[in-house]
């Protein structure tokens, strides 16, 4: 998930970056709805911006993805993320408390 202005900057580029990238060295990725959600609400809530979740298709990102909690949930890209790997854009619908509650 990103805020919906930094995926407009970038969504004609060849690649993609979030805006924790430099400081993080890898991309934040997460497998399934609920856990997306929920990574929302944990980290994002606070943050009025709207918001979009990028889904992947796996076998299109050439940087190396890595599993690095053990729960196969996670998976991390370190590296630059391949525009032609993002295959939809959905919207995060939120709650006026800010939380995240469905993706459209």
């Amino acid at each position: 998930m990103t805020p919906e202005e930094v995926w407009r900057t970038q969504e004609k580029s060849e690649t993609y970056q979030p805006e924790a990238f430099a400081e993080d060295g890898f991309i934040h990725c997460t497998i399934g709805a609920d856990e997306v959600l929920k990574a929302g609400d944990r980290y994002y809530q606070a943050d009025p911006r709207s918001y979009v979740v990028l889904e992947l298709d796996m076998a299109r990102i050439t940087a190396p993805v890595r599993f690095d909690d053990f729960t196969d949930l996670y998976p991390h890209v370190y590296g630059s993320l391949d525009r032609n790997a993002i295959s939809i854009v959905r919207r995060i619908e939120r709650d006026k408390e800010g939380r995240f509650v469905a993706i459209r």
